[in-house]
């Protein structure tokens, strides 16, 4: 199945789980399974979001004062919109973290320098912000994808009854959430899960278009009682 948003410039391509068939129909409205009651949405935080890649060649890694430019300032005001309208959305669904590889304390450190208010949600809300790579580095330290999966076992479990219909939703600019989300859900018959991939080494404004078409999505990936997932390619 492929979903054109034409205006943005993106498509999404979603792709066949192994173990169904199925056909995605919109179901604006339409909550008829339990599963829609234990939702767990995972988000990464480098280019997803946040435009970490764009912004390292703003010295996003030095410790000195960044001087930006009024244009930049205002592309990074309206992705910080998008962040906090996309969270606020996930938020009234389910239960919603921030798992990423990132050093522990990168996420407060981005959002300290330039997305204060993004970071005040954050924290308002009590989203937990997972550093995978400081848990599990030490445990797996040649691979990286195995602390994503080992965070999604440790971090998801407590809300997510083996025995019960879940929801998962996970996005990430890497296959690492994907991998996660699929091995966590390998023993678990009744989880539907649902990854989106956003497109790696986004500018600021892709990552503005990719959220901006996540928002108007999202109540229908939500929704979906099946399993699939969803790459997000720039045409």
């Amino acid at each position: 199945m492929v979903g054109e948003d034409k205006n943005q410039g993106f498509v999404a391509v979603a792709k066949q789980s192994p173990s169904e068939s199925y056909q995605v129909t919109r179901s604006w409205g339409q909550k008829s399974g339990s599963f829609l009651d234990k939702s767990a949405i995972v988000f990464d935080w480098d280019d997803t979001l946040f435009a970490s890649s764009a912004m390292s060649s703003y010295g996003l890694y030095s410790s000195e004062e960044i001087d930006l430019t009024s244009e930049m300032q205002g592309l990074l005001i309206e992705l910080e919109e998008h962040v906090i309208s996309v969270l606020e959305k996930a938020v009234r669904f389910g239960k919603v973290c921030i798992i990423t590889n990132a050093d522990n304390g990168w996420v407060a450190l981005c959002g300290e320098r330039f997305f204060p208010r993004a970071l005040s949600f954050i924290e308002r809300k009590e989203i937990p912000v997972i550093s995978a790579r400081h848990l599990y580095e030490s445990k797996y330290p040649t691979t990286p994808n195995k602390w994503k999966e080992a965070a999604f076992a440790e971090h998801l479990a407590p809300w997510c009854h083996r025995e019960e219909d879940l929801n998962v939703l996970v996005l990430g600019d890497g296959l690492s959430e994907r991998l996660a989300a699929h091995a966590f859900a390998r023993n678990r018959t009744q989880a539907r899960v649902k990854t989106v991939k956003f497109i790696e080494h986004p500018t600021i404004k892709e990552l503005v278009q990719q959220l901006f078409l996540l928002e108007t999505s999202f109540d229908y990936i939500w929704e979906h009682d099946g399993t699939f997932d969803i790459d997000l390619n720039f045409q």
